[in-house]
């Protein structure tokens, strides 16, 4: 079970691998554990997709205005299998502005006015998946839904849901349940640190 090489989800199965079809040389044994190796490695990149879709928005919504070529997402993982996520390039209320957004996309679902639901495949069974879209890109809906089309091409399938409907709260309160019970393990945090 794992991430999929060719999708955005994860999945179980070994075709999810995309390692082609048997039987296998030597050869392509050992190119494809070492692959695997440095893609399992990565940890990082599993969330730089997420990053990526939050950079896109908020600089098509302007709310970002330092040209998109000047910034760089840079993202680290740390023993431990924490991943740090900082902006640079940009001034420095724009990066405390991602991070921010950032941290709203990670953290428990609150009380946004949108939200991305999406599924998850754990196993055979899929998951539902939520993640709150950031209070900055949802003050507008055309930005709410920049982000979720952002979220689509960067990280996987997902809906946008407006919660201050009859529907969109029960989908709220059903996203509250199942990100409390998923994320028991742990939050992000936001830590500013000088490098």
């Amino acid at each position: 079970m794992g991430v999929s090489f060719r999708d955005k989800v994860i999945t179980n199965g070994i075709e999810r691998m995309a390692i082609g079809e048997p039987p296998y040389q030597i050869t392509t044994i050992e190119t494809i554990n070492n692959a695997t190796c440095r893609s399992a490695i990565d940890r990082a990149a599993l969330r730089r997709s997420w990053e990526e879709a939050l950079l896109e928005a908020m600089t098509h919504a302007e709310i970002i205005s330092t040209p998109v070529d000047k910034l760089e997402v840079v993202v680290e993982s740390t023993p431990g299998l924490e991943v740090s996520c900082s902006l640079k390039g940009g001034a420095s209320r724009e990066a405390t502005l991602f991070v921010e957004a950032l941290e709203e996309i990670l953290d428990p679902i609150e009380n946004p006015r949108y939200l991305i639901a999406g599924k998850t495949y754990l196993g055979t069974r899929p998951h539902d998946n939520y993640h709150s879209v950031p209070r900055v890109l949802g003050q507008k809906k055309e930005w709410a839904w920049g982000f979720a089309e952002a979220w689509r091409r960067n990280v996987g399938p997902g809906e946008l849901i407006y919660t201050r409907s009859i529907e969109g709260r029960r989908m709220l309160l059903r996203a509250r349940v199942c990100v409390m019970n998923i994320m028991a393990a742990g939050w992000s945090y936001r830590a500013s640190c000088w490098k």
